[in-house]
Parts: structure tokens; sequence; C-alpha cells
């Protein structure tokens, strides 16, 4: 265990005041000229000095290998000061996932590090908790160190990846005809670290139609994909412009959108 530095009274002189030997300095703080301790700050408080606890993004993609990058901001202390192997872990809050990150000072007043979060690792809320240690300058401080281990000091979101295709058929189109839209919708697999690739999710896709000029885009209808991820709609033709397809992940994937123009003939 760390040690905790007090520092010793002012000795001899100090004892020579207090029996009357010594008069005390005309400039002396009348509370604390007898003892030099009682002049110091009591303490450094990091957990209070910290400012910020963040991830890289709010929202974490998990493919195969994602990186994350903590961030911890805070009000460096007075004078030197220096850190003894500062950490954080970040953690689903089902308890399934978890990361060690391993943080430097990289500026003053500045912690920070990186890890990786994988295919497998669980979707959803994440937490970052911090531990450190930090020894302070013990000629501005009354305790030369203070150690601060907080839990949920900052939390992100962890989503998978999606793989969207999608194609406005045929091209052109003729205003009045049957214009089809189709592609795929697959999802990151998470089984474990073997289980590499996407897997089709049987989920909803909206689709969108802006067309071409000074008119808004519009929502068009939705349809659900099958078991493969595959997806096909009808719509008709009423002119140039570009389709889109959305698929709104929610709590476990990541939202995607992809476009595709079609310019329409009589």
């Amino acid at each position: 265990m760390k040690k905790a530095f007090v520092r010793a009274a002012s000795g001899v002189a100090s004892l020579g005041v207090l029996l009357g030997f010594v008069a005390a300095p005309a400039s002396a703080d009348t509370d604390c000229w007898w003892d030099e301790d009682s002049c110091l700050a009591d303490e450094y408080d990091f957990a209070d000095s910290v400012t910020s606890v963040k991830a890289s993004a709010q929202t974490q993609v998990a493919s195969r290998s994602s990186k994350v990058t903590v961030t911890i901001k805070f009000d460096p202390p007075a004078g030197d000061y220096s850190f003894d192997d500062p950490e954080a872990y970040v953690s689903s809050d089902i308890g399934y996932s978890s990361a060690y990150v391993d943080l430097e000072e990289v500026k003053p007043g500045v912690l920070r590090g990186s890890t990786q979060i994988d295919n497998y690792d669980q979707p959803g809320k994440w937490w970052i908790d911090y531990s450190v240690w930090v020894d302070v300058d013990p000629a501005l401080y009354y305790y030369d160190w203070d150690y601060a281990s907080v839990d949920y000091a900052g939390r992100f979101t962890v989503k998978r990846n999606v793989n969207l295709k999608f194609n406005a058929t045929p091209e052109p189109a003729k205003i009045g005809k049957t214009q089809t839209l189709k592609g795929t919708v697959k999802g990151l697999k998470g089984t474990s670290p073997w289980s590499i690739g996407y897997s089709g999710l049987k989920k909803k896709v909206k689709f969108y139609f802006d067309p071409a000029g000074s008119k808004p885009k519009r929502y068009m209808g939705s349809t659900t994909a099958n078991g493969r991820g595959e997806f096909s709609k009808k719509f008709t033709v009423t002119g140039s412009g570009t389709w889109y397809a959305k698929f709104e992940g929610g709590n476990q994937y990541i939202t995607v959108t992809k476009s595709d123009y079609v310019k329409a003939t009589r």
C-alpha cells in the first residue's frame, strides 16, 4: 500500500515560539505561524477534480474489432504530481462483456487510453469505471497522495454493425410502370469469437422517395425482410428521383440508409 505523507511540525523553532524563547515572525498568518502544516491545503481530491469521463463516440460500432478510447479530463493539482498506473474498465450493463483500459496522461489534465470491443461483445448500454492513484506535492498539500475509485463515471452505447444492400430496378424506369426496390439487410453475428460474419435480419426496412426538383422527400412505405435478410417492394413510377432504403437498428444494431437515383422516362 502507498504511504501517506504527513509533514512534521517545524521542530525546535515551533517549540521555541510556544515556550516564549523565539518571537513569531511579524508577517506570518496568526492562524498558522506556529505550525506550517495548518497553512497547507488539506488534500487533493481527484474524483472532485474530474470534469468529464467520455468514450470516443457515444455509440460504438462493434465490428470484428472496434477501438474504444476513454478520456478523463480533470483539474490538475497545484505543483508537481504524478500518477501510478491509472486504469479504467468498460463493461456491459448486463455484465457479460468488459475490457481493461490502460490510461496515461497525454497532457496536463487529460488521461486517455484505448481498448477493443469485438463482434461478440454485448450490445447495449456500457459503463466506464476508473481507479487512479496520484502523488501530489507535499510542500503544498497536507496529504501527499489521493486514491479514487469511481464506478459508473461515464457511459456509452455499443451497437452491432449492419450490411445493407439496396437497388432500384429497372433503370431507367418508365412513368406509370412498376419500380421494384430490393436488397438485403444483414447484421453482424455476435455469438462467439469464432462466429465472424453477417446473418440475415428479419426486420423492417422503410422506403423514401426524393423527387427531382423542389418537392420534399416523402415516406413511401415499408416491408419486412425474410430470414435471409432479403426484402422487396414495388411502387409505381411517378418521375425521376432518389429512392432511399432505411433500416432503423434500434437498441442492438446501427441505423443504416442506402440510396439509388432513378431516371424516369415516358
